[in-house]
């Protein structure tokens, strides 16, 4: 799965550094996997919204997003 941080692309098990404080606009998009098949977004670790803005802590943490797959 693909996800968006301040306008650029990741995938799966990328990482991104932050330094405290900073901003950081995420999203979770619609996206076909490999064999055709819908995913839609489910849940983020932090509890927040498809596409919402993190401020990033003092202490290093990772944040998960989840998808589902979509009902045709």
């Amino acid at each position: 799965m693909r996800l968006k941080v301040n306008g650029q692309t990741l995938k799966a098990q990328d990482t991104r550094l932050s330094w405290v404080g900073y901003k950081l606009n995420v999203s979770a998009p619609r996206q076909q996997d490999a064999e055709g098949r819908a995913w839609v977004f489910d849940s983020w670790f932090d509890g927040g919204a498809g596409s919402h803005t993190i401020e990033s802590p003092e202490d290093p943490k990772t944040y998960t997003a989840t998808f589902r797959r979509a009902r045709r």
